[in-house]
């Protein structure tokens, strides 16, 4: 699957204001889907480039779907349920991935996060 970056109509602004980062796109009318990433980062939009070339460097929306659904489906299956019960399966599949999305790492690819006290720190527990 090819894609063609769209190129904005008007030059691109990025504004700080305190912390946060903000951009404004405008782009001309178009049959063609506009294609959009977005990435995070604790630290700095650099960090947050890093991270999406590690974690999702190509445009194939349907890959990274069919990876990550993969992922989950692997994830989910480590704990078998011995029901006939459709409802109760699909509650208790659902509990549990509701139990694994909650407990998030949230730091760059790169691995060092900051505490609440500003200090850098290596998440080892990647």
């Amino acid at each position: 699957m090819g894609c063609t970056v769209g190129v904005p109509k008007r030059p691109v602004h990025v504004e700080r204001a305190d912390s946060m980062y903000r951009a404004l796109l405008t782009f001309d009318n178009s049959d063609k889907p506009l294609l959009v990433k977005v990435a995070l980062s604790p630290v700095e939009p650099d960090k947050a480039k890093a991270n999406m070339n590690a974690e999702m460097p190509g445009w194939d929306f349907d890959a990274a779907v069919s990876k990550v659904d993969d992922e989950w489906n692997r994830q989910l299956s480590r704990i078998k349920i011995e029901t006939n019960d459709n409802t109760r399966r699909r509650i208790f599949y659902t509990a549990m991935y509701h139990l694994m999305t909650s407990c998030m790492t949230f730091s760059d690819v790169w691995l060092p996060c900051r505490t609440c006290s500003g200090a850098w720190r290596n998440a080892s527990w990647r």
